[in-house]
């Protein structure tokens, strides 16, 4: 449905032509395209999966992370002059993700034993991380 939409769209502003005669005269731009709406798709399916299987904390910590890597990959492949802020950035970043981890990981855990416990959580001399005794 979106195609179609898409396209009449594009040509009632008139693009479409232009964009046909584009992609005719650079195969490679098509392909390009191709690729970006297939990864697209898996990355959405991907993260659907994740939601449906975990939950949307687990599903939330795995975009933040791709989108970490998205970063440092960005540094690694295209050289930009160095500042140490960047290093600040960084390290407060990752302490952010190190406490979100830990905060959901021990509300899951919570929610596991809640859930077959009946319904109510287990108080005890603290095993694991919130008192929830697994």
């Amino acid at each position: 449905l979106g195609v179609f939409v898409v396209l009449a769209i594009t040509a009632a502003k008139g693009e479409l032509g232009p964009s046909i005669q584009y992609f005719a005269a650079s195969p490679q731009a098509l392909l390009l395209l191709l690729v970006r709406s297939v990864t697209f798709y898996a990355g959405a399916f991907a993260s659907t999966a994740l939601t449906k299987e975990y939950s949307t904390s687990a599903a939330t910590a795995v975009g933040t992370a791709r989108k970490s890597m998205t970063v440092f990959l960005s540094f690694a492949l295209f050289p930009k002059p160095f500042h140490v802020n960047y290093v600040f950035g960084i390290v407060a970043f990752l302490v952010a993700e190190v406490i979100y981890l830990n905060l959901s990981s021990a509300s899951v855990k919570g929610r596991i034993a809640a859930s077959s416990n009946g319904g109510a959580p287990t108080v005890s001399g603290s095993k694991e991380p919130g008192g929830y005794e697994m």
